[in-house]
This record gives structure tokens, sequence and C-alpha cells, in this order.
């Protein structure tokens, strides 16, 4: 038998599956093929003792030592089970004791390199009996005589309220797939440009356009040519108030005591208000530049629009009745200041007024039907734009400074060596 092998997840399970009475496990993380592994294990012995050990945070996830599937797992196991899964922050190293056997070996971060395969890449020392005793009092392991609270290590249970917590961090920004042959010198941006498009929002400012010699039939040929005639048609909408869902500032639903969702008046206006203040919370105008928002807060902003897009939609079908008895009192204005205009000139027009007026509220009721659309792009900052001088100034004048606390002050980049994200798994950032 060798002493230093290769450890890998094949490994660690050839060794789990010849426990007989006791189990220890003390890594960073572990990934969801080898939880569910274990998890089997425990479940086909009935007395086994079992000791597992993690760090629960989310940066476990993001160097590779496992994945929240794996931890998600076994924490819900352990529950079902009735075991304690134990946390111990910062732990790098991995222990595990099968019975008598003892496997030592250095966790492989995934971000950064593969799992080793062969003994010359060995990263793990495989012990004899000796060593398990000492390393299993140490760690205050089951069936031992160690009071949990002298373990030198992990006197702390992974609570529910730690997975939740590093399922919301994992949620509001995601590791990133990797390739593992093709490493980096990479920078981690705590900021990133945003474009946000709205098209068919506000119809108030739509505008008709009327032949110009139609409108101006008292002047020149040659002059009437040269005119732009539009007419606002539709301004008194702005402010005419349809019934949509309710939601709450973050987006959420917002139910009544039936548990059906609430609604609420809105109109143009108030819809326009209520997005101009979604963006003074969350984007920043950088001159030149364009609107950046923090990357922590891309998952809330995505739900706040997506709302906001829903309560538009709503918006657009309820006021479209309102638009169709705009467009017949709007048609018949218009005629009627073409037959004055055509009086006043001494002409008399050659018009099919019948005609005229079917093209215009063929106009105005092309417009009601189309639909609002939201949707935003993100793009990275550049590593040249953050070693540039003036954009770091301009973004220490844009952003307030309570945002500029929290992203870490002039430390709102990282810069390590990583690896590119694979190819063909990259998020959609469009909210369609």
């Amino acid at each position: 038998m060798s002493t230093f092998i290769a450890v890998n997840d094949e490994v660690l399970i050839q060794h789990i599956n010849q426990a007989k009475e006791r189990i220890v496990y003390i890594a960073p993380g572990i990934s969801k093929l080898l939880a569910k592994e274990l998890c089997g294990v425990i479940d086909q012995i009935e007395k086994l003792n079992i000791t597992v050990i993690l760090d629960s945070s989310d940066e476990v996830c993001r160097i590779g030592y496992g994945d929240f599937e794996g931890l998600n797992l076994l924490h819900e196991h352990s529950k079902n089970r009735h075991f304690a899964l134990r946390k111990q922050e910062g732990i790098r190293s991995g222990i595990l004791i099968v019975d008598e056997v003892v496997l030592v070996w250095s966790p492989t971060p995934l971000s950064i390199e593969e799992h080793p395969h062969q003994n010359k890449m060995a990263n793990g020392v495989l012990l004899g009996k000796n060593p398990s005793d000492q390393i299993a009092i140490a760690m205050a392991a089951e069936g031992t005589e160690t009071s949990f609270d002298m373990s030198e290590v992990a006197v702390e249970v992974i609570t529910d309220q730690d997975v939740a917590a590093t399922k919301e961090k994992i949620d509001r920004n995601p590791p990133v797939p990797v390739d593992l042959a093709r490493a980096t010198k990479v920078f981690n941006s705590k900021l990133q440009f945003i474009e946000i498009e709205m098209k068919n929002v506000v119809l108030s400012r739509r505008q008709i356009k009327i032949p110009p010699y139609l409108l101006n039939a008292d002047v020149d040929a040659e002059l009437s040519e040269l005119l732009n005639t539009k007419i606002k048609g539709l301004a008194d909408l702005r402010t005419v108030e349809i019934k949509v869902p309710e939601f709450s500032d973050d987006g959420s639903c917002t139910f009544n005591q039936d548990g059906k969702q609430k609604e609420c008046m809105e109109s143009e206006a108030s819809l326009e208000r209520k997005r101009k203040t979604l963006e003074k919370r969350y984007i920043y105008n950088l001159p030149k530049y364009g609107w950046v928002i923090e990357k922590e807060s891309e998952a809330k902003f995505k739900d706040i629009i997506a709302a906001y897009k829903t309560q538009l939609e709503k918006y657009a079908e309820g006021i479209k009745t309102h638009v169709t008895a705009e467009a017949e009192k709007l048609a018949n204005q218009v005629i009627k200041l073409i037959e004055q205009r055509s009086l006043q000139s001494g002409k008399t027009p050659k018009i099919d007024f019948d005609l005229l007026k079917k093209e215009i509220l063929e106009n105005i009721n092309s417009i009601k039907d189309e639909k609002p659309s939201v949707h935003y792009l993100l793009k990275d900052i550049t590593f040249q734009q953050t070693k540039d001088p003036e954009f770091f100034n301009l973004i220490k004048k844009n952003v307030p400074p309570h945002v500029m606390k929290r992203l870490g002050g002039d430390n709102w980049t990282v810069e390590q060596t990583a690896v590119l994200e694979r190819k063909g798994k990259s998020n959609d950032l469009f909210i369609q």
C-alpha cells in the first residue's frame, strides 16, 4: 500500500465504502458526488459513528474546494439522521478516518487546478493504525471520551442560518463555470457597467405625423414641404390611473388576507417616478462612461425590474380603452383643424376626410398595440479602467460614500490568479 497517494473524490469514496464502525471527515468542503456517497453509507450502517467538519462559507465554493449542492445535501441529511454537521471557518486541510485507517490530504482548489489522478501528483498521506486515536481525540470524534467543547477544532455546528446565508451570497454572485485548461491573471471588480433599454413605456410623448400640406394649406407650397408637422395626441393620458398588480420594494408580490395578490393604481407618470427612484437607488452614472451597478445588488435589481415590467404590461393593457377614446377625439380635432386652415387659405381641399380619419385612427391604434419592453445588459469593467486615476475619481465622485465604504473604498477591485470561464455556460443577463 502506497503512503503518498493522489486524493480525489474517487479515492475518498473507495475508503468511505469500507467503513464498518467510524467515519471522520474534515475538509473545507464536499462535492455533491462525495456527499451523496457518504449519505448512502450513513444510511447503510446502523451504528456508524459519524463526524463531519466543514467550512460552510461561500468562498469554499468559489475556490472550488466543494460545491453548495454537496453542503446542502449533507446538511439536510444530518438533520434527518440526527448527527452534528460541524463547522470550522478557514479550514483548508483534509482528514478522513475510516475505522483505523487515516488519510490526510491537501484539498484541491478546482478553480485553479484539476484533481490529481496519479500518485506522482500526490496530495495525500495514507496512515496506519497508530495515529488514528490521536487525531480522533483532538477533534472530539464520536466514539471517543473527549467532550465536544474540548475539541481543538469545530466547536460549532452548521445551522440553517449558515446554509441560508451561503445560498443567498451564491445567488447574488454565482461562482462562474471554469475551464481548468486555461489559467490567466484576472481581477474581479465589485462594480459593473449596466445598460438599460426601455421601449414603448411613455405613450404620452408619442407623436402622430400629419402631412404638412394638410395642416398648412395657408402656407406657400415650397415652405410647407420644409415644415415637420407632428401632434402629441396622447399627452392627456399621462396621469390616467390603471389598476395593476402590487409589489413590495424588493419586487416580491404582496397578498391580501384571501391569498390573492394585491392591486394598486398606477399612471404613466407614477411609473416613471418609480423607475427614476429605482435607478437612483441601485445605479450610478459615470460621465463619459455610462452607468454602473454593484455586482451584489444585481439580483435584487433583477427582481425589482421584473416586477416593474409586470406593472408596465398590465398598465399597457388597461390603457388601451383610453387610447381608443382619445384617438377618436383627436381624429375629429385634426380634421376640424384642417378644414379651418383650408378655409382661411381660400383653397378648396381635395381631401377624403373619411379616409384621413381612418389613417389617423390606425396610426394611433397601432401605438396602443405596441407592448412595453424592459431589458438590461451587464458589462465588466476592464482592467485598464481600474488602473485609470480619472476613472477611479469619477467612481468616488458619483458613487455615494456609504456604497463606496461597502465596496471597500480604494479596494473595490480584487486581482488574483484564476481560470477563464467555460464557454457556452455564461448566464443570460437579459430580461425579455
